[in-house]
């Protein structure tokens, strides 16, 4: 493999896969570096299984609108995680690295590092590049939350590991990932409950929305509880502080089987930024208009950025 590469993209997620075959169509050499795996975010634990969740989700629900409960549905039900991995796995199959081969680009699995403006270290190898593409995305907001254990806490990062849909879940967060999530299981049946520290959900689209997104959600079966702040868990329940600005207006119990944290994102930086003279945040990678960072020949993309 040279070391010498017209673009080097870091991140084979969504982002990095359609920047390194477009800069390849545009005959340009390329290199791509994937820390953990193919498809990143999007493939494996984002986009891709949730959507095939909720079309699981929602053939069971309503399937059982018309014919109830029946032993056949039940087994259906059962399969729905097991759907969504193989889902994925079909995905990956276009995704993998003798894929990228056959589109001319090559292709490496380790952690990437800047070590100067122009050059990226892979392991004990340097590539010299004529620009640079960012696309790491991002990963799951954590909360620590005293008494919750590893073992009961789920994020949109494991939660498809899961063998059967959780009798009672428990979601905090009320975005995209908390609602998405929250809707398909409880169609698959499980108790949900959705709870936020705002007075609506899905804050951070229009604000007409939020009634409708919540009708509709109770009548599928979720709860929601609004102005609430987790305090601590205690075997199997959660304790939560319900305030209206600062003063505290109760308090509430919600039982659990499992707790899908789903209150935002970080960004993933890659390591040597400041040697490559790339500014960045808390919140990601400075950019401008044409998303390339304060490093003229480096570009960044996706939820790395920052505007």
């Amino acid at each position: 493999m040279q070391t010498q590469y017209d673009a080097v993209v870091i991140g084979a997620g969504s982002g990095g896969l359609t920047a390194a075959i477009g800069l390849k169509k545009a005959g340009k050499s390329v290199f791509l570096i994937e820390r953990e795996h193919i498809g990143g975010e999007c493939t494996n634990s984002g986009c891709v299984p949730s959507k095939a969740l909720l079309h699981h989700a929602k053939s069971y629900h309503g399937a059982q609108a018309i014919t109830g409960k029946t032993e056949q549905g039940e087994a259906y039900r059962r399969e729905a995680l097991a759907y969504v991995r193989t889902k994925i796995n079909e995905v990956l199959a276009e995704e993998s690295p003798e894929t990228l081969a056959e589109h001319g680009i090559d292709f490496v699995s380790g952690e990437a590092e800047f070590t100067a403006p122009c050059l990226v270290r892979v392991s004990e190898t340097e590539y010299r590049y004529k620009k640079a593409v960012i696309a790491t995305g991002s990963g799951p907001r954590r909360l620590d939350i005293e008494g919750l254990s590893e073992e009961d806490t789920l994020t949109n990062q494991n939660v498809f590991t899961l063998e059967e849909a959780p009798e009672r879940l428990l979601v905090i967060g009320s975005g995209p990932i908390g609602l998405e999530l929250g809707q398909a299981f409880a169609l698959l049946g499980s108790q949900v409950t959705i709870a936020t520290i705002d007075d609506r959900v899905a804050r951070l689209e229009d604000p007409a929305l939020s009634p409708i997104i919540t009708k509709r959600m109770e009548d599928q079966g979720v709860r929601f509880l609004k102005n609430a702040f987790i305090d601590r868990v205690e075997h199997k329940e959660a304790l939560f502080s319900l305030k209206e600005g600062a003063e505290v207006t109760g308090t509430e119990r919600i039982g659990f089987d499992k707790v899908l944290i789903a209150v935002g994102r970080v960004p993933h930086l890659p390591a040597g930024l400041e040697a490559a003279g790339i500014a960045s945040t808390q919140h990601g990678i400075t950019i401008d208009e044409r998303h390339r960072s304060t490093n003229r020949h480096v570009y960044a993309v996706g939820d790395v950025c920052q505007r």
